[in-house]
């Protein structure tokens, strides 16, 4: 055999540069995406305690009409409860509505339930 076995170096930094130009293309989408799943972790989370504050509300804590502002780790919860309408001989009903924000005002979750008045 007359030829050299492997590759040459000019073949390798070739290589190299052409996978380094492929990964800069990728990793843009690639903070992108991790920065989306962050974003959709902190939505869930406030999801799952704002629906926690709501259970807790008349149990807890009293159900008086209102608001309530109150801070938990990064975010303000506000808790408000109003009353409805009421028509003729129907049942005297409560609204109440939690909402979780972020400190720059983006709301993360809000839930609401209609309850009879106590």
């Amino acid at each position: 055999m007359t030829g050299k076995a492997g590759y040459s170096l000019l073949e390798v930094l070739i290589a190299f540069a052409v996978m380094s130009l492929v990964l800069a293309a990728l990793l843009p989408g690639q903070a992108k995406l991790l920065s989306r799943t962050v974003e959709a972790d902190q939505r869930l989370l406030a999801q799952d305690y704002a629906l926690s504050r709501l259970d807790q509300i008349g149990i807890t804590t009293s159900l008086e009409i209102g608001q309530l502002t109150q801070t938990y780790r990064s975010w303000t919860v506000e808790e408000v409860i109003t009353e409805l309408p009421v028509q003729d001989d129907a049942i005297p009903l409560l609204q109440i509505r939690v909402t979780i924000s972020t400190n720059d005002g983006t709301v993360l979750a809000t839930v609401d339930s209609i309850r009879p008045t106590p």
